[in-house]
């Protein structure tokens, strides 16, 4: 018997912040931080972390899943990050949800820049930021 193929996933919900911590007797995400700019005085810069919280629906069974941090201005990929198991979704109505982390994420220029979330290789849905250089201290300066 051939295995079914697992539906393409709904996104409900892409943030970049600064972290996601999940209380451990409620199961509540709390999503610290939320930008969509890095401000820097030199390049290349890195940043410290960088997360990403995922929530999706309309999913079922295995999902190997993905986040690739892209620089637009040349469409080169500069990291990912994929866990190391698929994540079993049970309930198509639920919601499902996900964090990636990107620790010391480094930036060698100013530019647009997008973290594109996969789930099994379908590309779902990305959320855009951008590096900016400046020499005055204002937004998240590194």
């Amino acid at each position: 018997m051939a295995e079914s193929i697992p539906p393409r996933p709904h996104l409900n919900a892409l943030l970049i912040c600064d972290q996601v911590y999940r209380e451990s007797n409620t199961g509540k995400f709390f999503i610290l931080g939320t930008f969509d700019r890095i401000w820097s005085r030199q390049f290349p810069c890195v940043h410290p972390a960088i997360s990403l919280y995922v929530n999706f629906s309309d999913a079922e069974g295995p999902y190997r899943l993905r986040v690739e941090m892209v620089y637009l201005d040349e469409e080169q990929i500069i990291a990912d990050a994929r866990p190391d198991h698929p994540a079993i979704v049970e309930d198509r109505l639920a919601a499902f949800e996900a964090i990636f982390v990107f620790q010391g994420a480094e930036f060698k220029k100013p530019g647009k820049y997008a973290l594109r979330f996969y789930a099994n290789e379908d590309f779902i849905g990305d959320k855009t930021f951008y590096v900016v250089e400046r020499e005055e201290a204002g937004g998240e300066l590194i």
